[in-house]
């Protein structure tokens, strides 16, 4: 495309700098075109600054969406990779302390089921006791 006119086309603030190309009403180059970065006539509105197409705000939308969806994924797939390390190492330091740690609760609760049966047992027969005498009883009558 051919060069865009300079002052005629350039008024606001890019003009005070002396500007002879705008972009965006700001004092640069030249306007953007969709990836090109051409001056195009038809990108500037009837005040010399270049207008925002829709195509253009596509872009930048894209643009801050992708950085926005790799901020977001960053942090859990580095939280992920952290943790699938970390439980390797475990896995190969501990499983000697892992073991001896489940013989001593395996231990303890064998140790506990007996302590169980002997205090439990007599209670249990005592009361199994109570109840063939209460139900002797209550067939007598």
């Amino acid at each position: 495309m051919g060069a865009v006119p300079g002052p005629a086309l350039c008024r606001g603030p890019a003009a005070l700098f002396g500007e002879t190309r705008c972009r965006f009403g700001l004092r640069s180059g030249r306007c953007y075109n969709g990836g090109n970065l051409d001056p195009v006539p038809a990108l500037l509105d009837r005040e010399g600054f270049c207008s925002m197409s829709l195509a253009l705000w596509r872009d930048i939308a894209i643009v801050v969406l992708a950085l926005q969806l790799f901020i977001i994924l960053v942090f859990p797939l580095v939280l992920a990779y952290i943790g699938v390390r970390a439980l390797s190492w475990v896995h190969d330091r501990l499983p000697g302390p892992l073991a001896r740690g489940q013989k001593a609760a395996h231990g303890l609760s064998a140790q506990a089921h007996r302590l169980a049966e002997r205090v439990g047992r007599p209670v249990i027969e005592l009361h199994a006791r109570a109840v063939w005498v209460q139900t002797l009883l209550r067939r007598l009558r």
